[in-house]
């Protein structure tokens, strides 16, 4: 597979992620204290759970941090799934 087409396949795939969310969400009973927790979720899962390939398969917070991560992670699991991954605190 190609770089262009890994790309595009990744890109679908977080696009895919974001509508099988959106279509859990109880939008009736939803306030903006839900949302915002929502969205906080979501940043702490991108920036420190979620590695990404044009980083070497680091999360934005090694990256930018220069730390690799050491030890045994933590499974972390939110929106039913949806977002999941290992988390590796300092």
């Amino acid at each position: 597979m190609s770089i262009l087409s890994n790309r595009l396949y990744m890109y679908l795939e977080t696009m895919n992620i974001i509508e099988i969310k959106f279509k859990q969400i109880d939008w009736i009973n939803f306030s903006p204290r839900c949302l915002k927790a929502e969205l906080n979720s979501f940043q702490v899962w991108y920036n420190c759970v979620k590695t990404h390939s044009n980083l070497n398969d680091r999360t934005p917070a090694e990256f930018f941090t220069n730390k690799k991560t050491k030890g045994k992670g933590i499974f972390i699991s939110d929106w039913c799934g949806v977002l999941s991954g290992y988390y590796f605190p300092d």
